[in-house]
C-alpha cells in the first residue's frame, strides 16, 4: 500500500489506537523516504545538466565518512546495524557538500535496505592511493 492508502485508511476507517499510529509512523517514513530521494534526483540533475557550481577543495575522504557515520549512529541503531572500520588517511579533490551528500545517500541505502541485525564490517587492506 501506499502512502494515500494508508491517508484514506486514517480518514474513513475506525480504527484503534494501536493501528492508528502505525498508520500515520509508515507515513511519516515514507514521506521522509520520498523527501530524500527527491532531494537526491534534484542533485542528480543539477550534476547532470552541469548547473550544479562545483567547488572543489582537499577533502579527507576518511574522516568525512567516520562523522557521516557518528551523525547518522542513531539511524543504524534502530535497527541493529553495526558498522565497523578501519580506514586509511585519504586526502582527494573534490566538493565536499556532494562528498557529504553521497555519504548520506549511502547510510540512508543501508538504513532502508537492511532488516536490521547486521554488521557490516571493513576490509583489513589498506587503502591505497592511485
Amino acid at each position: 500500500m501506499n502512502i494515500q492508502g494508508y491517508a484514506e485508511l486514517l480518514q474513513t476507517q475506525k480504527l484503534s489506537d494501536e493501528e492508528h499510529f502505525e498508520y500515520v509512523q509508515i507515513i511519516d517514513q515514507e514521506s521522509k523516504r520520498l523527501s530524500n530521494l527527491t532531494k537526491q534526483l534534484l542533485l542528480l540533475t543539477s550534476l547532470d545538466q552541469n548547473s550544479y557550481p562545483m567547488k572543489l577543495s582537499e577533502v579527507k575522504l576518511d574522516e568525512q565518512i567516520k562523522e557521516t557515520i557518528r551523525r547518522h549512529q542513531w539511524r543504524l541503531e534502530e535497527k541493529e546495524i553495526e558498522v565497523s572500520y578501519k580506514l586509511a588517511p585519504v586526502i582527494l579533490k573534490g566538493d565536499p557538500e556532494l562528498l557529504v551528500s553521497m555519504s548520506k545517500m549511502i547510510v540512508g541505502d543501508i538504513h532502508s535496505s537492511s532488516s536490521g541485525g547486521g554488521r557490516s564490517p571493513a576490509p583489513d587492506e589498506e587503502v591505497t592511493k592511485r
